[in-house]
């Protein structure tokens, strides 16, 4: 690898990149893949594009090739509009290239064989792609005799800018196609067949032949570099001169030679040229013959037509060197420079003009020359589009139509009444060129809208409910049902379809929903009344599941409040669900009390208990009253139940006390004294209705003493702190016990 220059160029000092001279070819070999300090080749202030600019600056080779893998135009396998690499190297990379007079680019990465014109100047996306600016020739350099074949010319002093682009890589296989194939830019392309390009230089020209694998050769073209060269010769009569054609190839002299040099002895001022069998190369070979005043005379070069330069010739003998132009009628007329030897002459109307001209050396001026011309007008060229409108929407195809000429060429590629569908607004332009080779324009603007895009909901409801169905992504909507907003409310019986169009800008997206309904189940449950401290059984139907607001998820549950209580169940049938209630009603239970006419009884004696608080009874002794008489000999508990009129119930005990009374057989009474109340709660009175003093003892059953106090006449207040039950008391006056009686403390 020649990175110290070994090959010749400038030292890169990088494997991935470097130059080398083969003959009078100076090429390139550039890394389009790696970095250096993370800058790209496309990169134009990193270590390559530098390197690359200094290398050009210090070749003197005649031809320039240069050569790496990511090609900047390209419609084939990859795609140079949207795959950054081959952006990035049309936009800011091949400009300094041209500049700097690369005569052709090859590259490879598409598997497929694209090859543009001699162009320049386009460094944007394909449809920015314009072939009137950026092609430097109209012609397809073929070189073959056919129409408009001729090879591609370039002038290594005046005119350095221009490149072939080349992408050459279906050699190993072939590969896919983008959408816009071919691309603009490509004049020939070729996705089917795989080949090899060859190149053969000689001298200033430069051949170039896409050999494919059948071995037939598909795609050629011919550069050459300095031709079409004006040469004078300022002779004497026997002087001979020898003049050589300026390219490698084939020949037709003026004076019938076919050869590429031929020796001119001239007695007089006369002018040789030579040119290519194809009529696309010619030099000029001017001999003056010392002491004659020029033979003024000149050429020119069509198309004819009014508002476009026309390049006037001079083709005057004898070493003219001043020279005189003029144009009648000149109204209208724009000579860029009437002394100048070769100018450029503005028709602006159409007509017909004299052009004059005469030719001046130093031996005088010479005889004027006048030529005839016709200027032919531009034709009035206009275009329409179908639809009139010039708005599609995406997807939709157009028709634009030139007319008032005879043939035409539209921007992007499209074809002369032939529909297309375009994918973005873009405004085309049609040139329109006549039988004369007079153009004219005329612009149509194409308006692409987006088709909206439709969303809308598809919902599942239970029988019964409604639902809203809302679609998005338009401006308008018309629905199935008639509605035109974008949201509509439905309650279908059964799963039923439901379609909405939506339309913004013109163009429609249609969308079709449907609402799955499912059967709601009808969920049944009971309810009850029972007394406090019961239980009962709910019990829900009508559903396969369910849910209680107790928490309980069977069908039944069973349940004990103690006050009325309204419980609900939630049934479920798939995702479908029906809530109904249950009541509880809960009656309170009677509340029983139980009284004694005697709270303390001697065994043996009769007393009676009474119950309350129900409306029935029943005893423990077998009564069914609400009232009994019982006779116990000791003390004893009585049981009593009762049913209200709800039939709840209730119960309660009493305990009647019995004294054997054994230690007191018989009481001495006084009718003068009074115990009372009797029973009480400790609290009595004695009541003494006789003048005296008396004293008072309280006597428990087992015979011991528990209070004693003196009493006098009237209403004596004793409190006998002691503890419930039966006692016995003895009023006595001086010793003698005048009263006796039963107490009972409750």
């Amino acid at each position: 690898t020649p990175t110290a220059a070994q090959a010749g160029g400038v030292a890169s000092g990088n494997p991935a990149y470097y130059s080398w001279d083969y003959g009078n070819i100076h090429f390139l070999s550039l890394d389009s893949y790696g970095t250096v300090s993370s800058n790209k080749m496309y990169d134009t202030t990193g270590a390559q594009t530098l390197w690359i600019k200094n290398d050009l600056a210090n070749t003197n080779k005649r031809w320039k090739v240069a050569y790496w893998h990511h090609p900047p135009y390209t419609m084939g396998s990859h795609n140079s509009d949207t795959e950054g690499d081959l952006v990035a190297i049309h936009t800011r990379f091949i400009r300094i290239l041209e500049r700097m007079g690369v005569d052709l680019i090859l590259c490879g990465h598409s598997h497929l064989y694209e090859r543009s014109k001699l162009m320049t100047g386009h460094y944007g996306n394909e449809a920015s792609f314009n072939a009137g600016t950026h092609n430097l020739s109209t012609q397809s350099g073929l070189y073959n005799g056919t129409a408009n074949s001729c090879a591609y010319l370039k002038d290594s002093l005046t005119k350095k800018k221009g490149v072939v682009y080349v992408v050459s890589g279906s050699a190993g296989q072939l590969g896919g196609t983008q959408g816009s194939y071919p691309h603009n830019a490509m004049h020939y392309s070729n996705a089917t067949n795989g080949g090899s390009l060859v190149l053969d230089f000689n001298a200033n020209r430069m051949d170039a032949k896409w050999v494919c694998a059948d071995g037939q050769i598909r795609d050629r073209f011919t550069m050459f570099k300095d031709v079409n060269i004006v040469k004078t010769f300022t002779v004497t009569p026997t002087q001979t001169t020898n003049i050589s054609a300026s390219w490698p190839g084939s020949y037709v002299w003026s004076n019938a030679a076919t050869t590429n040099s031929i020796s001119v002895t001239t007695s007089v001022s006369t002018v040789f040229w030579v040119k290519d069998p194809y009529n696309c190369v010619a030099d000029t070979f001017k001999f003056v013959v010392n002491g004659l005043p020029p033979s003024s005379n000149f050429g020119y070069t069509g198309p004819y037509c009014a508002g476009v330069p026309i390049s006037f010739n001079d083709n005057s003998i004898n070493a003219p060197t001043a020279w005189s132009w003029s144009v009648n009628p000149s109204a209208g007329v724009s000579i860029n420079t009437a002394s100048s030897q070769n100018p450029s002459i503005t028709f602006n109307n159409s007509g017909t003009y004299t052009v004059s001209m005469q030719a001046t050396n130093a031996f005088g001026p010479g005889t004027p020359i006048s030529k005839t011309l016709t200027i032919h007008p531009n034709p009035s060229v206009s275009s329409v589009s179908n639809p009139s409108t010039g708005v599609v929407c995406f997807g939709s195809s157009v028709t634009l139509t030139g007319s008032g000429a005879a043939t035409y060429t539209w921007t992007g590629g499209i074809s002369n009444g032939v529909a297309f569908t375009p994918s973005v607004s873009t405004v085309y332009t049609v040139t329109g060129t006549d039988a004369n080779s007079c153009k004219n324009s005329s612009t149509r603007n194409i308006t692409v809208n987006p088709n909206p895009t439709l969303t809308v909901n598809s919902p599942t409801i239970c029988s019964g409910n409604s639902i809203t169905l809302s679609a998005n992504g338009a401006s308008t909507y018309s629905w199935s049902t008639g509605a035109t907003t974008n949201s509509i409310s439905v309650s279908p019986v059964s799963s039923a379809n439901y379609t909405v169009s939506g339309t913004s800008l013109g163009c429609t997206d249609t969308k079709t929903t449907s609402v799955t309904v499912n059967t709601t189940p009808t969920v049944s449950v009971n309810s009850a009344t029972i007394c406090s401290g019961n239980s009962v059984n709910l019990n829900a139907s009508g559903a396969t599941s369910y849910s209680w607001n107790t928490g309980a998820t069977t069908s039944g549950i069973a349940v004990s409040p103690t006050i009325t209580t309204t419980y609900s169940v939630t049934g479920s049938t798939g995702s479908c669900n029906d809530t109904k209630t249950g009541m509880v009603t809960v009656n309170p239970n009677p509340v029983l009390s139980a009284s004694t006419s005697n709270t303390l009884i001697c065994a043996g004696q009769t007393v009676t208990l009474t119950a309350s608080g129900a409306s029935t009874y029943s005893w423990s002794t077998g009564g069914t009253n609400s009232s009994i008489v019982i006779s116990p000999t000791t003390s004893t508990t009585y049981s009593v139940s009762g049913l209200d009129l709800n039939n709840c119930s209730g119960s309660t005990a009493f305990t009647q006390s019995v004294s054997t009374c054994t230690s007191l057989k018989t009481f001495t009474t006084n009718e003068n004294i009074n115990v009372f109340p009797n029973p009480n709660n400790g609290l009595f009175n004695v009541e003494i209705n006789v003048i005296g003093e008396f004293n008072l003892e309280v006597i428990n059953l087992v015979g011991q003493l528990v209070y004693h106090s003196k009493l006098s006449s009237g209403i004596n207040k004793v409190e006998l702190k002691t503890k419930s039950g039966v006692y016995y008391y003895n009023v006595t006056e001086n010793g003698k016990t005048i009263h006796q009686g039963k107490l009972v403390i409750e």
